[in-house]
């Protein structure tokens, strides 16, 4: 899709969606506009609405079925490892937002404990998702473009992007545990 193309397509949606939602910020985030409102969450324009060729919307529709299945899934090894602590989350994206369950996860895969605050203020939910952050950071775990506010506010792309470098963190070096263990096991005998 060409530059202004895209630029003509937020146009018209800008037009045709400012006098519908009062007090409502649109973001624009590859080719998909995204209406916010404060205290909702994020409503996403059909992709029939802007002015994509056939590819594009291809393209944007295995996107966005790659999104749910990552989710369901991530969604399902986040409850195995909860479930030791009697927790569940329904969904992903808002369970982690104040930041305890980020913290348990932790807890559960490392054995430690983790402080958190104690308080249902956004300072209190940014705290508890900025102690699990730098928890990872100094178990040497690189975090980029991964900060406490996107998390808090529930942003989609960066909690499964946190997730999957959890995941590949607790998950894939207890495989690779077990796998020495079994080499090491095999020379011995």
């Amino acid at each position: 899709m060409a530059e202004g193309g895209g630029g003509d397509a937020k146009s018209r949606i800008l037009s045709k969606t400012s006098h519908f939602w009062s007090r409502v910020s649109v973001v624009y985030d590859e080719k998909i506009e995204t209406i916010r409102r404060r205290d909702l969450r994020d409503y996403t324009i059909p992709i029939s609405v802007l002015n994509l060729d056939a590819a594009d919307r291809k393209v944007i529709q295995i996107a966005d079925v790659r999104d749910r299945i990552q989710t369901k899934t991530f969604t399902k090894w986040v409850n195995k490892h909860l479930r030791k602590r009697s927790l569940e989350v329904k969904d992903l994206f808002e369970g982690f937002r104040d930041g305890t369950k980020l913290l348990t996860l932790l807890e559960v895969l490392t054995s430690q404990i983790l402080p958190r605050e104690r308080g249902t203020l956004r300072f209190h939910r940014l705290q508890n998702v900025k102690a699990a952050l730098d928890f990872l950071t100094h178990q040497s775990i690189r975090l980029v473009n991964i900060h406490p506010e996107e998390i808090a506010d529930g942003n989609p792309k960066i909690t499964l992007g946190l997730i999957w470098i959890i995941i590949l963190k607790f998950q894939c070096f207890k495989v690779k545990l077990e796998s020495v263990f079994r080499c090491v096991n095999a020379a011995i005998i």
